[in-house]
This record gives C-alpha cells, structure tokens and sequence, in this order.
C-alpha cells in the first residue's frame, strides 16, 4: 500500500503537468485568436475602406434583424418548415452576398496572386495570352 506522501506527490505532479499544458494551450490559442481577429479586422478594415459600404450594412442588418425575428414569439408561432426556409435562406444570401463582392471587386485573391497563369492556348501556340482578371475571379474564389 502507497503511503500518503507519495500519493499526494504524485497527485501534486499530475495537477503541475495538466497545469502546464493548460498554461500552453491557451497561450498558443490567444497567438491564433489573436492572428485571426487582426487578419479578420484588417480584412473588414479594407472592405469598409472600397465602395462595399451599402452591401455590408444592408447585409449584417438584415440578417441581424432576421434572426431577432426568428428568435422572437412572433417568430416561435410560426411552423418549422417556414423558420427552416428562413434560415436557409439566410445561409444562401450569405453565399449570394459573397459572389456579388466577388463579382464587384477583384476580391482577395487578386491580391495574393499578382499574376494570373497564362491559359492552356497560350501556351500551346508559343505566346502567353495573359488572363483577363475576370475570368479568374470565380476559380481563386473557390480556391
């Protein structure tokens, strides 16, 4: 039978160790939060900064105030398959949404990648035929 000494040993070396990695896990979360909400709040900063003013508040507001409604007793009363529709509803503008910022702007991607790749005919023929950022848009969209 252990004595007491080397179980409270052992229980004191257990709670250091869970302690530790504890201690690690939420400081390597704060540094991904953190990296997140700067690159997230620069991402807003310069959507707000373009022409995307009336989108995103006309956006952020209609889909905060659909949620209010859903979430309210007027909402509660109505039959599930209609607060379904609404949410899906919801998750398709979201998508929508994306497409005409995409559409409208030449989006993050252009960005990232300051030359498009030469199309398959260029290539084949000997000149490159740069890409027309247009027809970009959709495929960087979905990378």
């Amino acid at each position: 039978m252990q004595s007491s000494a080397s179980i409270n040993a052992s229980i004191t070396a257990f709670w250091l160790q869970t302690c530790s990695y504890l201690q690690t896990t939420i400081k390597d979360g704060a540094l991904v939060l953190g990296g997140l909400w700067r690159l997230m709040g620069n991402g807003m900063i310069n959507r707000w900064n373009g022409d995307q003013k009336r989108i995103t508040i006309g956006y952020f507001g209609f889909v905060l105030c659909m949620r209010i409604f859903i979430r309210s007793a007027t909402g509660q009363a109505m039959p599930w398959y209609i607060i379904m529709a609404i949410e899906d509803g919801l998750s398709v503008m979201s998508f929508v949404v994306g497409l005409l910022y995409l559409h409208n702007s030449d989006g993050i991607s252009r960005a990232l990648f300051k030359r498009a790749p030469a199309s398959s005919q260029g290539e084949l023929s000997g000149s490159p035929v740069p890409t027309r950022p247009e027809d970009m848009k959709l495929f960087y969209y979905a990378m």
